[in-house]
């Protein structure tokens, strides 16, 4: 059965195997709503990068660069989708 679809597909859902598409501001199943899985577009106001979003989707660590802070230093973060299908922090 096609699974429906309302945007560019960029990967797999690590949760159904359902495409995930880009909606417009974060990325989400194409399988909604039986699949609720969503990705933000942005990590700690850092736009995600393609590698970043396909290697998460892919279960994989991502390298986040140029984090900033309140006082407007600059950090890279290593991230990947936690079990709770949030993004988590490994290392900065």
């Amino acid at each position: 059965m096609p699974t429906k679809r309302s945007g560019p597909l960029v990967g797999k859902c690590p949760k159904c195997g359902n495409n995930i598409v880009l909606k417009k501001s974060f990325y989400g199943c194409s399988n909604y709503p039986e699949c609720t899985f969503t990705l933000a577009e942005h990590f700690r106001k850092k736009k995600l990068t393609k590698t970043n979003v396909k290697e998460l989707l892919e279960g994989k660590e991502t390298l986040v660069k140029g984090i900033k802070t309140k006082d407007r230093k600059s950090y890279n973060a290593v991230v990947k989708i936690g079990e709770k299908g949030y993004i988590d922090f490994i290392y900065v």
